[in-house]
C-alpha cells in the first residue's frame, strides 16, 4: 500500500504539472505551412481522383483563386 505521504520530488511535479509554456516556443511548433505565392495557410487535402486518388497534399486555403499545390511531406494514408 502506498503511503498517504507525498514526497519532496513529487510535490515538485505536481507544482509544476501546469508550468507555462514559452508563447514563442508555442507558436513555432503548432505553426502551418503558408502559401509560397500569396502567403495564406496551406490545408491539408486529399485526391479523390484520378492517378494519385487518397493521397494527401497540401493545397491553398484559397483555393479556387490561388490553385498552388504540393505533395504532402509526411502522407498517412
Amino acid at each position: 500500500v502506498r503511503s498517504a505521504l507525498v514526497s519532496a520530488t513529487d510535490s515538485e511535479l505536481v507544482d509544476n504539472l501546469f508550468a507555462e509554456v514559452d508563447d514563442e516556443e508555442e507558436d513555432h511548433s503548432h505553426q502551418a505551412p503558408h502559401c509560397p505565392r500569396c502567403d495564406a495557410p496551406l490545408v491539408e487535402r486529399e485526391a479523390k481522383k484520378g492517378p494519385h486518388a487518397g493521397r494527401l497534399f497540401m493545397a491553398c486555403s484559397r483555393f479556387p483563386e490561388c490553385r498552388y499545390a504540393t505533395p504532402h511531406t509526411n502522407a498517412r494514408h
